[in-house]
């Protein structure tokens, strides 16, 4: 029985030998699929950024309104803007640090995208007519 094994580990070796270039030519064709997609998400990402970079750009002092998010429990008839805002500080990131009207600042930063421009409306003076 000792003359078996020697014939039994040389096919075994051909057989991990078969099966590991079996495997080594399914993976290189994947290799290069998974690096075109690993490129086009990365370009993709680069497009994103560049379009949230080129939104509206606040400064200090502006007068802005924060959009609401609203919570699962909250009615979807809620305000969903509210403020106004003044811009307090900006950020790098597109982020803005914003005090209430009465001067508190708040605590937390704010996300540029979660920001629109407060504008405000000349309203008519009333005129009374009297006959």
């Amino acid at each position: 029985m000792e003359q078996h094994e020697p014939i039994t580990q040389e096919i075994d070796e051909e057989a991990i030998l078969s099966r590991i270039s079996q495997v080594i030519d399914v993976l290189e064709p994947t290799l290069e699929l998974v690096k075109q997609n690993i490129a086009r998400s990365q370009q993709d990402q680069r497009d994103r950024n560049q379009a949230a970079s080129l939104a509206v750009q606040f400064i200090e002092g502006d007068l802005v309104l924060k959009f609401k998010h609203a919570k699962e429990k909250e009615s979807k008839f809620q305000v969903k803007w509210v403020g106004p805002y003044t811009v307090y500080k900006v950020y790098q990131n597109g982020a803005y640090k914003l005090h209430s009207m009465d001067g508190q600042v708040m605590k937390s930063s704010t996300n540029g995208c979660d920001l629109r421009k407060y504008n405000i409306r000349e309203l008519p003076e009333p005129v009374v007519v009297i006959e």
